[in-house]
Order: C-alpha cells, then structure tokens, then sequence
C-alpha cells in the first residue's frame, strides 16, 4: 500500500512578470543589434555589387531599364548568398520592429 502517490505532472513554478519598461528594453536592445547586422548585410551586398558588376542583368531601351525577375541573385551563388542573408536581417528587424511598436501602444507612450 502506497501512502504516496507519483506525480503525473511537474509542479509549475511561479514565474515573475517582467514589467513592460523591462521587456521594452530588451526588445530596444535586440532591435538595435538586428539593424545593425541589417546595415552590415546591405554594405556588404553593395559593396559586392560594386566589384562584381553583373553583365547582362539590366537592360537598357531608350529611356528604360528593364530587369529579368531574381536576375541579381540567379547569376552568382554569392550574390545569391549575400541577398539572403540581407533578407533574413531585414525580416528579423521588421519583427522586431513590429514587437516594440506593440509595447510602446500598450505603455501608452504611442497611439
């Protein structure tokens, strides 16, 4: 006979709230370094493309310029690389970007 029996589940801990001054700044700090590593990935992307300069993408006919779709990124596999990388930087700072504004509308610092 088992005076005792197993839990079937672990017991939840308590977990302090964070204020929202806390968070905020957390999520400040984060956005800072994403539009860091945003600036650094586009520099580096333009700089490639300052080298490397691709022939045969832009077409030009009279006063136009006339691009084939993803032709800058398909030519060169570091091309390609580097607009990847861009855009994760930009997708990771946007949401960032999205998240801060959330918490400056519910502070009340923002309407």
């Amino acid at each position: 006979m088992a005076f005792f029996t197993r839990l079937l589940a672990k017991p939840a801990t308590h977990v302090s709230p964070t204020s929202a001054s806390d968070e905020l700044q957390t999520i400040e700090e984060e956005y800072r370094q994403a539009e860091k590593a945003f600036s650094k990935a586009s520099y580096e992307l333009l700089r490639f493309q300052q080298v490397n300069r691709e022939a045969g993408s832009v077409l030009l006919v009279g006063n136009r310029a006339y691009c084939r779709v993803n032709a800058l990124t398909l030519i060169n596999p570091d091309s390609a690389r580097l607009f990847t990388l861009r855009e994760e930087a930009r997708s990771k700072r946007n949401s960032l970007l999205q998240i801060r504004a959330d918490l400056l509308r519910r502070a009340g610092k923002v309407r």
